[in-house]
C-alpha cells in the first residue's frame, strides 16, 4: 500500500507529532486505567518529550494509588475478571459462600489502620505544638506497636480474590 514512503518521520510534521504523541498517550493512560485502575505513568514523557514536575507528581500519585488499591480493594476486581474470562467456572452444586467486603472493616484490621492514621496525625500534632516530649513519645510507641501489628499480620490486611480456581 506505501501510504507512508521509506525515510518519513513523524516528527518532521510538528502538528501531525503532537497529534499522534496525544492519541498515543490517551491510549496508554485508557490501556493503565482497565488494568491498574489508574492512568499511565511517565504520560508527560510520552505527551511531550520531556518529564515535567506535574508528571511527576501525578506518576506519584497513581504509584500510591495503584499500590493500595492492589493490595487492599482489588480482589473483587481479578475475581471479575476471572468470572468473565472463563477461568473460573460456576458450579451449581458448590457455590462459594457469600461475602461482603469493605475497603475498611470495622474489625480489629480496620482498627490498626485507623488507629496508626491517628497515631500518626497526634505525632505531627506533638511535635507541632507539644512543650514536653512525652506525649511525642506515646504516640510513636502506639504508632510503631500498630505498625508492627499489621506487618506481622500482613497477609490478613491484603484484599485478595475468594474465588477458588481449578
Amino acid at each position: 500500500m506505501k501510504i507512508i514512503g521509506n525515510g518519513f518521520e513523524v516528527d518532521s510534521y510538528p502538528e501531525l507529532s503532537a497529534t499522534f504523541k496525544r492519541i498515543w498517550a490517551d491510549n496508554g493512560d485508557e490501556c493503565s486505567r482497565q488494568y491498574a485502575g489508574t492512568g499511565a505513568l511517565k504520560a508527560d514523557y510520552t505527551r511531550f518529550g520531556k518529564r515535567t514536575f506535574s508528571g511527576a507528581w501525578n506518576d506519584c500519585i497513581n504509584a500510591f494509588t495503584r499500590y493500595f488499591r492492589n493490595n487492599f480493594a482489588d480482589g473483587y476486581r481479578q475475581d471479575a475478571i476471572n468470572l468473565f474470562l472463563g477461568n473460573f467456572r460456576v458450579d451449581p452444586n458448590n457455590l462459594p459462600a457469600t461475602f461482603e467486603t469493605t475497603v475498611l472493616s470495622f474489625d480489629y484490621h480496620g482498627g490498626a489502620i485507623v488507629g496508626a492514621i491517628f497515631a500518626a496525625a497526634m505525632i505531627i500534632l506533638c511535635v507541632l505544638v507539644a512543650e514536653n516530649m512525652t506525649a511525642t513519645i506515646f504516640w510513636l510507641v502506639v504508632f510503631m506497636a500498630l505498625m508492627l501489628f499489621i506487618f506481622v499480620n500482613g497477609e490478613e490486611f491484603v484484599n485478595k480474590p475468594r474465588l477458588k480456581m481449578d
